[in-house]
């Protein structure tokens, strides 16, 4: 370990009393004498050695461990290595299968009770950090291979918030040196240094997923000195009182992604592309992963796109000249910084296919229903647009739909006072057409089209997920990108919501 001084928020806990790993020895050895398994006998380094000092950081009993936590296990009373590794299930363990692992052969219905876990030696003590949170309140065993273990509990009154790591993604074989950390709300009053296990190598945590972008809600850590390819970091458990996702950090080579070309009716976002609108703008991605930080007056959107991914910024001001800020990191901990101006357009109507409820409780198809909901600042004249399905297109009569209202399209033998479904909300707009789709919508999905009287595409609605009796299919926010399924859930709560706000799963 280096002994350069760091401010770290919580240091490694101070020594906890001294603890006996509750292997049975005698046990194992009448199972060894039973079996005649010499693979049963412990490694060289345990054959002296009963017990350990257990220590845990952030400091706590074994019995309130924190939902982020690492062990140190110390040899008692001598300096003998520790060369076992060390493994961490869920619930307690039985002898028959601490006889297992000892062995080196644990039973494959243990392998879902295991946590992923990464351990390192430090001088004379081996250091075991789970990989994810732990279960508040949950029991878990800790064991050496040699088949001595120790039992602990994760506290439940922890009010710490835990942060999640939203970049680089937790799946990725091979990331570069730099974290995005985010929760409901974060307050990071300064910049934090600390070092990473198990080198002990810098790293600073700044507020925010990019200077002056999400500091209410995220943090970044990145790794301040040169790291080779191939080597590992572990994140502080604990910083300024935040509990940081232990995930660790895989360090890997990746060449730097191209920019995306932009093409006509697009402006350059960084290494992505923009089509500015109103009070939004299409943002562009390129093929690779990338997570996007964008700030300026009114617009603070963070935000991990997949390859080719499209997502909506909002936060403009209509008819302005925008300068904004961005910031795109790669999974390999390539940055783009850059500046962009946004000429806005003047206000205007943004109409999504917002709700359908394709397998109502009540008679069908005469209960079915469309929501069509106006994200926009400006009334939207509907006339000449048409609804489609797989099965064919209805005309709609000239309605108007205003600024943030909804308008349902429905059966002309719709029962607006059918108890059998949520009835529409109280003075919701309802539009009456010859029929939705050819027989009613379907109830094993289908995808659904809104065009207006130029024939352009408005919205889509995807054909998943597969509707639910009495539940209908809703998009999770309105701004949010037609072909992205991310965008759509089950209704939560009573099961829809027409003409009103969308509560999804």
């Amino acid at each position: 370990m280096r002994n350069t001084p760091w401010v770290l928020a919580e240091p490694f806990c101070v020594k906890a009393p001294s603890i006996a790993l509750f292997g049975s020895a005698a046990l194992l050895g009448r199972l060894v004498s039973a079996c005649g398994d010499p693979q049963l006998e412990p490694p060289d380094s345990f054959t002296q050695r009963r017990s350990f000092d257990v220590t845990c950081e952030p400091e706590a009993s074994l019995d309130a461990a924190t939902r982020v936590s690492r062990f140190r296990l110390i040899p008692s009373g001598s300096s003998l290595s520790v060369t076992a590794g060390a493994e961490i299930y869920r619930g307690e363990l039985t002898d028959y299968y601490v006889a297992r692992i000892r062995a080196g052969e644990p039973p494959s219905t243990l392998a879902e009770r295991q946590v992923p876990s990464r351990s390192w030696r430090e001088e004379a003590s081996l250091v075991v950090a789970p990989t994810v949170a732990l279960e508040a309140g949950g029991q878990y065993t800790l064991i050496v291979r040699s088949g001595q273990s120790v039992r602990f509990t994760v506290r439940t009154d922890d009010e710490r918030p835990l942060l999640a790591r939203v970049w680089p993604p937790t799946e990725a074989q091979a990331v570069g040196p730099v974290a995005v950390y985010c929760g409901d709300q974060v307050v990071l009053v300064a910049s934090v240094r600390t070092q990473l296990a198990p080198d002990g190598v810098s790293a600073l945590v700044e507020r925010g997923a990019a200077p002056g972008v999400a500091v209410g809600r995220c943090l970044q850590l990145s790794v301040t000195e040169a790291v080779s390819a191939g080597s590992w970091f572990m994140p502080p458990p604990v910083v300024d009182g935040y509990l940081i996702d232990p995930a660790p950090l895989d360090i890997g080579r990746e060449s730097q992604p191209s920019r995306l070309q932009c093409g006509s009716g697009l402006v350059r976002a960084g290494p992505g592309c923009a089509e500015i609108a109103d009070d939004r703008f299409t943002l562009q991605s390129l093929d690779a992963p990338l997570f996007w930080a964008i700030g300026g007056s009114g617009v603070d959107y963070a935000q991990a796109l997949e390859a080719s991914g499209r997502a909506v910024v909002r936060g403009l001001v209509p008819n302005e000249s925008m300068e904004l800020r961005v910031r795109a990191i790669s999974v390999g901990g390539y940055i783009y910084d850059d500046v962009f101006t946004a000429e806005t357009h003047a206000p205007m109507p943004h109409v999504v296919i917002n709700e359908v409820l394709a397998d109502p409780a009540g008679p069908e198809p005469a209960q079915e229903w469309v929501e069509l909901y106006n994200d926009g600042l400006e009334q939207a004249v509907i006339e000449g647009w048409t609804f489609e399905d797989t099965g064919g297109s209805v005309a709609l009569d000239a309605k108007s739909i205003p600024a943030g209202a909804y308008l349902l399209l429905v059966g002309e033998d719709f029962d607006s006072a059918s108890t059998a479904d949520v009835p529409p909300r109280e003075g919701t707009t309802l539009l009456g057409v010859a029929g939705l789709g050819k027989n009613g919508l379907s109830n094993t999905g289908e995808p659904l089209t809104l065009r207006d009287a130029a024939g352009r595409v408005v919205s889509r609605f995807p054909a998943l997920p597969k509707p639910k009796t009495g539940v209908s299919v809703a998009r999770r926010q309105p701004w949010l990108e037609d072909d992205d399924p991310r965008s759509f859930a089950y209704h939560g709560g009573v099961g829809s919501s027409p003409g009103g706000p969308n509560q999804v799963e």
